[in-house]
């Protein structure tokens, strides 16, 4: 099914459409021919999926603004996934960000090739937790280029050439507008890499961020190396069609998990992310200062719904301390702008810059504005009392038992109205007792948060 020329653009923005993922197959059909021609190769599917899959991405959200009409062609250096255009001030944010990574890596760059290519079994971004508890291969410290020259302006004027022969015009602005790390500046990082054993290679990837790193695992996996992808956040096995899962599935050996099954090569794992979380949440001594923290979505439309109908509907609600923590994008910026919003006397509004765990420690419990979330799982591992508001339209076969029941014990809520019912009434400390000893509470642990 041909899915260029489809206006359904909310529905293209969702993590929970199918439409997203095909239309992500879609554009890489059109893009391999280029890239492989430019660049003189003949690399697989797999190969670019791993490596141009950023700014896949970024094309579907900002596809209404980029399937009307031809663009003037002012590529960037680097892809930028975000909901409109970016500002001359983002373009200028987002490099500096590259160039404060470039620095800060750049201890890395000596040994990555060197500690790659000496170990049959590498580690790409694991959280660091006990090593007795991630007991296998050798960590390769991500290192970050940056660039000071043009590049190979020759494979750029490649690209107008081909151009013309696509009849989209989306197709077209996707090409025109190529990073600069896919073209000008792909070749010098890809003759860098060098390939040593690569059948008896296993890489265990639990993130991977920089375009050095993706090229090289990419590099790796075509000559016959084992790529195993570890599940790093929530969303996965709770979405009916979740495009990271699907992604990562179509190009991975194995792809491990927090305890699920959904396909094939699905492999039921364990939580390390939530693991380190855990080590973080019992640095901290409990202080409580606030009765309730409220996690925000970044979406003030989202936030906004939830909160206010709490001020106004709670019982008591003028007796009880809030904090409010922002979702932050980086840890750089302040973004309680976030919760403009707010103007009550007994609410706290946070920066989102200090770890969450200072705020969970600060608070009896803890509401998430929508759920699925990773904090909302991380919360659960540790037994820290939660509640959500599930916003989950097209949850999985293995998930809507877990849902239901979390609904029917107050975990959960489908509205604004049956959270603060539930609030008023709650005596915190005897509920959550009653959570923790339930038998679906334990079963949904084991599978969805299988202890490190």
């Amino acid at each position: 099914m041909e899915v260029l020329n489809t206006e359904d653009y909310d529905q293209l923005k969702s993590a929970n459409s199918f439409l997203r993922y095909q239309l992500s197959e879609e554009i890489l059909d059109n893009l391999i021919p280029v890239l492989n021609e430019i660049h003189g190769t003949n690399h697989s599917r797999r190969f670019w999926k791993l490596i141009v899959h950023d700014y896949i991405s970024a094309s579907i959200t900002l596809k209404k603004y980029i399937d009307q009409k031809l663009l003037k062609f002012k590529p960037e250096i680097y892809p930028r996934n975000s909901f409109k255009p970016m500002t001359n001030i983002q373009k200028f944010r987002l490099r500096l960000m590259y160039f404060a990574k470039y620095v800060k890596t750049i201890p890395n760059q000596k040994n990555f090739a060197s500690n790659l290519n000496s170990h049959d079994e590498v580690l790409f971004s694991f959280p660091k937790i006990d090593p007795t508890l991630l007991d296998f291969g050798v960590e390769v410290n991500e290192f970050y280029p940056f660039f000071y020259t043009p590049g190979d302006n020759r494979k750029r004027k490649k690209i107008q050439e081909l151009i013309s022969k696509s009849n989209s015009i989306y197709i077209k602005n996707i090409l025109g507008n190529l990073p600069k790390i896919y073209v000008e500046y792909f070749g010098k990082m890809y003759r860098k890499i060098s390939v040593s054993n690569p059948e008896q290679k296993k890489i265990h990837i639990h993130n991977l961020h920089s375009i050095q790193s993706k090229i090289a695992v990419a590099k790796y996996v075509d000559a016959g190396a084992k790529l195993i992808w570890y599940q790093h956040g929530a969303f996965y096995g709770e979405l009916k069609y979740h495009g990271g899962h699907l992604t990562h599935g179509s190009i991975v050996d194995e792809f491990r998990t927090w305890g699920w099954k959904i396909y094939e090569n699905d492999v039921p794992w364990k939580a390390y992310r939530c693991e380190k979380f855990a080590f973080d949440y019992y640095q901290f001594e409990s202080n409580i200062e606030f009765d309730y923290l409220i996690i925000g979505t970044g979406y003030k439309v989202v936030d906004k719904q939830v909160i206010e109908y709490l001020f106004e509907n709670m019982n008591g609600v003028e007796n009880l301390k809030f904090l409010c923590r922002p979702r932050p994008f980086n840890k750089i910026f302040d973004h309680s702008k976030q919760f403009d919003f707010i103007n009550q006397p007994n609410v706290v509004i946070g920066t989102g810059k200090n770890p969450i765990v200072q705020d969970l420690k600060k608070s009896k419990l803890t509401i998430q504005s929508r759920v699925p979330s990773t904090n909302f799982l991380e919360c659960l591992y540790v037994n820290h009392p939660t509640v959500g508001m599930l916003k989950n339209a097209e949850p999985s076969d293995i998930i809507q038992p877990f849902y239901d029941h979390f609904l029917e014990i107050g975990i959960l809520h489908k509205t604004p109205q049956s959270l603060a019912l539930h609030l008023s009434e709650l005596n915190i400390e005897k509920w959550w007792e009653s959570v923790q000893n339930d038998k679906m509470y334990l079963k949904f642990k084991e599978t969805f948060l299988a202890k490190v």
